[in-house]
């Protein structure tokens, strides 16, 4: 393990990086943890950042010491948070809470868009419960919470009348609304010392790289524990424990995901979306679909045109 100390100040984010630690592996040349300060303004004392997903090889994930909330505006593809991995989709959110480390991967082609609110819950009279809080909420899940994460992003860009006031009460109905999920098991404590943090396992994201950027072709079991230098036995067992479902299950939801998106915003013949996607009949793109949305693709593309 090699330790870089580096003070340079990161202005379009409004962070100072305090230092990064690079753990080397056998199977990858560079994989670090950074913890980031986030600098807030005493006056106002809330940090909105809009952020989209440059697209680069997971080779980093990053912690802050303050409460990041988010919401996905558009795309879709995964977000690492801590020793999990979860698909992304639009309209789903995140409570990160200080010492977590995570990285959020826009699928290919994707130009995925979240807004991020930084903050101390206590500087807003919020309840202050999210010391390693890691949780990635689904909008069925909460479609208020959605609302809510909705209207505090536009007070703060925004500062409409009495926003004060407005964002206050918002942060509070947000934090007690995040307390009371359980979609992604209770909190977790977070050991004070970064090198001991539970963490996704590099092998394993060096997996979720090649399925992101799989486009239409599926990639087998073999090849991916081979891409992470893992038996398929070892592969399997370590995926599942971090993704929470097998590899296919996975490769079959962010292939859903993307076909969702195109439904949405292109008027492409919903075939031709799905060869695109991999899929290669009609009948399973509709049946996969069903599973993972309750609907048929016909029926989706109909909701979102209202």
């Amino acid at each position: 393990m090699q330790s870089l100390y580096s003070f340079d100040r990161i202005g379009t984010r409004g962070y100072t990086l305090r230092y990064v630690m690079a753990h080397h592996r056998r199977t990858q040349p560079w994989y670090s943890l950074s913890q980031e300060h986030v600098s807030l303004d005493p006056c106002f004392p809330i940090h909105l950042l809009s952020f989209s997903d440059p697209q680069d090889p997971i080779r980093n994930l990053h912690s802050h010491d303050v409460l990041e909330l988010g919401v996905c505006l558009r795309g879709n593809g995964v977000f690492i948070i801590g020793n999990t991995i979860h698909p992304y989709e639009e309209g789903d959110m995140i409570a990160i809470g200080p010492g977590v480390y995570h990285r959020a991967k826009s699928g290919i082609g994707m130009q995925d868009l979240w807004d991020f609110v930084f903050f101390h819950p206590p500087d807003w009279s919020a309840p202050e419960h999210s010391r390693g809080i890691q949780r990635l909420i689904k909008r069925s899940a909460d479609p208020h919470l959605h609302a809510l994460m909705l209207t505090v992003t536009d007070e703060i860009r925004n500062r409409h009348s009495a926003y004060r006031k407005s964002i206050a009460g918002l942060l509070n109905s947000i934090c007690v609304r995040i307390s009371r999920l359980d979609t992604c098991g209770p909190a977790k404590r977070v050991p004070r010392s970064p090198a001991t943090l539970p963490n996704a396992d590099e092998r394993i994201t060096r997996a979720i790289d090649l399925l992101i950027g799989a486009g239409a072709r599926r990639y087998r079991i073999q090849e991916l524990a081979q891409h992470s230098c893992l038996s398929e036995t070892h592969f399997r067992h370590l995926f599942k424990a971090q993704v929470g479902v097998c590899p296919k299950h996975f490769q079959i939801k962010l292939k859903i995901n993307t076909a969702m998106n195109r439904l949405k915003n292109e008027q492409s013949r919903i075939l031709d979306i799905a060869y695109e996607c991999g899929f290669e009949t009609l009948s399973s793109f509709n049946r996969y679909f069903k599973q993972e949305t309750g609907v048929t693709p016909r029926q989706w593309r109909a909701r979102k045109a209202r």
